[in-house]
């Protein structure tokens, strides 16, 4: 072999072994950002559920709550409500914020008598791990001791223990209100939901917290926006600290030891954020820019429509309790944080038409349901309209959604067709006019309370809206 050759095929063998080297660097360097991806998507529940547990005691109107006591807000949500994105305008909230670590707590559910009502407990992960109220107990009165995962000590007679996987816990109640005639009657039970530590039972001085009115129109601050502005360190060392005092489950084992733990993110035996590597440094915050890059993607919410334009049937029989299915977690974290059980509520939204155009301000639609068609519920359903920052819209008639129980004008064939623009259509189809705004983009949100068989298992969509030919 001439030294030519030699030197022609020595330079190849380099360029073999340099680029080989370079191509496993490239797909190592994209394997532990994808590491570093799927951690946060681990993660951020977590965090955006403490997140949220700060900022609910900062709010103005909150100022007088406290953890362990019920907050009960006695009103429906109007144009001014701006504690919350996507309000419902169905029922009355009540909310607390318990911590398990020192004592259980008692919650008290009284007798529906037909008024659809539930309370929804959720972990520090977000799965609900337990939601008592006309579903479970018919109409049945009832007592729970809620525990930590730790509990150890009695039960008292009467009670049935209901075991939270974490100490942290999120309880949100919602108390059905047909409409402004029937509030009072609601606000009384709600009222009657009663929540307390155990050593305050028999004690008829504790009760719940009512709002401080002057801070009824303050906006908050989202705390998905707190959580997507946190650098990775700020991030990971808050994660790092709730996991310990609320750790993963069982089944997130092998995750824990096959992703978190060669990233230094153990919560059991964790890495200082300033020992780990730059590079891992690094790559963590890449993949928390990766999540956003896609979680925020209108390609990826435009996939999980139907071809009528309702976006939310993907996670119907996947959200409320997880699992190891921590991407639907996440997600369903990330546009629907405290999502009930698909048994207690399913949310459905359109951000578009049935041609898969933006719905605007200032044009008219319509959706018709078909007879026999409405949604399929035990309990209520309604389409309620929102800006784009999910915020209910000021109109005079004081009209947020149209809801079933709702004095409708139904067509002879027992057909539904709903009125969807900004202005009054006229004394005879008012009743079934949704006002929307005159300019802007808005959404629809159709939620189905308590729904039947047929809606769990997909087998029922909502009707396309559709735009009107203007005059």
């Amino acid at each position: 072999m001439t030294r030519r050759k030699k030197i022609v095929i020595g330079a190849l063998l380099v360029a073999l072994v340099v680029g080989g080297f370079l191509a496993w660097r490239v797909h190592e360097r994209r394997a532990a950002v994808q590491a570093a991806a799927d951690a946060y998507i681990f993660a951020m529940p977590l965090v955006l559920t403490d997140v949220t547990r700060e900022e609910t005691f900062k709010h103005p109107a909150a100022v007088n709550a406290e953890p362990n006591r019920m907050y009960n807000i006695p009103i429906l949500a109007d144009a001014t409500f701006r504690t919350v994105i996507r309000p419902n305008v169905d029922t009355l909230y009540s909310i607390a914020w318990l911590s398990l670590a020192n004592e259980p707590m008692v919650l008290s559910m009284p007798a529906s008598n037909g008024r659809y009502n539930g309370v929804q407990l959720m972990d520090a992960w977000t799965n609900v791990f337990a939601a008592p109220g006309i579903r479970t107990l018919g109409n049945e009165a009832k007592q729970f001791l809620i525990v930590g995962p730790d509990y150890k000590g009695a039960v008292p007679a009467g009670m049935e223990k209901l075991v939270s996987p974490t100490n942290m816990v999120w309880a949100i109640a919602r108390i059905h209100a047909r409409d402004e005639a029937d509030l009072s009657d609601a606000q009384r039970f709600q009222y009657r939901i009663d929540l307390r530590p155990l050593s305050k039972l028999g004690d008829t001085g504790f009760g719940p917290i009512f709002p401080d009115p002057r801070g009824r129109g303050a906006k908050r601050t989202e705390p998905m926006e707190i959580v997507k502005r946190m650098s990775a360190e700020t991030f990971y060392k808050r994660f790092i600290a709730l996991a310990q005092a609320n750790p993963p489950a069982a089944a997130d084992a092998p995750f824990v030891k096959n992703v978190l733990a060669p990233l230094g993110l153990d919560p059991a035996n964790p890495t200082p954020w300033d020992a780990l590597p730059e590079a891992r440094r690094a790559d963590l915050q890449r993949g928390i820019d990766a999540v956003w890059s896609v979680l925020t993607e209108r390609a990826a919410v435009e996939k999980t429509r139907t071809p009528s334009g309702w976006a939310g049937f993907e996670a119907v029989d996947k959200i409320g309790n997880y699992g190891t299915n921590y991407k639907v977690r996440a997600g369903v974290a990330a546009f629907g944080l405290a999502a009930n059980l698909p048994e207690d509520a399913i949310y459905l939204n359109a951000t578009v038409d049935g041609k898969g155009q933006d719905l605007l301000g200032g044009k008219p639609y319509r959706m018709r349901f078909a007879p026999g068609e409405l949604p399929p519920v035990k309990g209520f359903w309604s389409v309620t309209l929102y800006d784009r920052e999910g915020y209910l819209i000021d109109h005079p008639l004081r009209r947020y959604a149209i809801r079933q129980f709702d004095k409708l004008h139904y067509a002879p064939d027992g057909s539904l067709e709903i009125l969807i623009q900004p202005n009054d259509p006229g004394p005879e189809r008012r009743a079934n006019w949704l006002p929307s705004p005159a300019s802007g983009k808005f959404a629809l949100s159709l939620r189905a309370y308590w729904p039947e068989e047929k809606l769990l298992r997909k087998q029922w969509s909502p009707p396309p809206v559709l735009p009107l030919a203007t005059p």
